[in-house]
């Protein structure tokens, strides 16, 4: 089991060492599914995980709430 999870776990690290540049917005959900099948996961999802939620911008200037009144 051990071996499996150390085998997995340097696959991971060798497939990020080729295919991951840096670009956080562009790559982060692609390497966290990876990261949860090297844990032996179907992926992120299957793990239980979720991914951020979008902000919804408030009604006053710069996406602040307006305080009622």
């Amino acid at each position: 089991m051990e071996t499996e999870r150390a085998k997995r776990l340097a696959g991971f690290v060798s497939w990020v060492g080729a295919n991951i540049k840096g670009y956080e917005k562009g790559e982060a959900q692609v390497f966290l599914d990876r990261f949860f099948q090297a844990f032996g996961h179907a992926g992120l999802k299957e793990a239980g995980a979720t991914l951020e939620e979008p902000v919804k911008k408030g009604e006053g200037r710069g996406g602040e709430q307006a305080s009622p009144t």
